[in-house]
């Protein structure tokens, strides 16, 4: 694909991803078969305040000295 096919393709998830279109699986993160990599991608999540308190304890605890 082209750069600009893949920047048009990636607009329409982005717009998808915003309006919840896409199936529950995605914004939990339990779609199968995807190849994962180590980059976080920081898309906006529904997170409680009681999950994003744990998620920062959990960044803070494990970040290099």
């Amino acid at each position: 694909l082209s750069s600009e096919e893949t920047h048009s393709l990636f607009g329409e998830f982005v717009e998808l991803w915003n309006s919840r279109g896409l199936s529950e699986e995605y914004y939990r993160g339990e779609v199968a078969g995807v190849a994962r990599t180590s980059h976080k991608w920081g898309f906006k999540t529904e997170e409680t305040v009681a999950e994003r308190l744990e998620n920062e304890r959990e960044r803070w605890h494990t970040a290099p000295i």
